[in-house]
């Protein structure tokens, strides 16, 4: 994971510095590259946000998808599936003794 988020922030930092100098470029090169300019603007917006976004997922996968995660789940829902059990056992007994009378 840590390699992961590693290579994304440089793979970031290229992308935006990339998007800073095609603004500057399309900037000095006049109206005709106008389109150009504000879709290098718009997506030195929006390339952050991305990064962001994609950060944060990687931090919920690693909090609810780690090992750890996953152990504490399974015990929960174990002892879910317990309390399930005991409670229809004692309402069968309940019914099977209330029959027998």
């Amino acid at each position: 994971m840590e390699l992961f988020k590693r290579i994304a922030a440089l793979a970031g930092v290229i992308l935006l510095l990339a998007l800073y100098i095609a603004t500057f470029v399309f900037a000095m090169l006049g109206n005709e590259w106008l389109p150009m300019l504000k879709v290098s603007i718009i997506a030195s917006a929006i390339v952050p946000v991305f990064m962001w976004i994609v950060s944060y997922i990687a931090k919920l996968i690693k909090k609810y998808y780690s090992p750890e995660a996953r152990k504490k789940t399974e015990d929960y829902y174990a002892s879910q599936r317990e309390e399930k059990f005991r409670e229809a056992k004692d309402l069968a007994d309940k019914t099977k003794s209330s029959s027998e009378e």
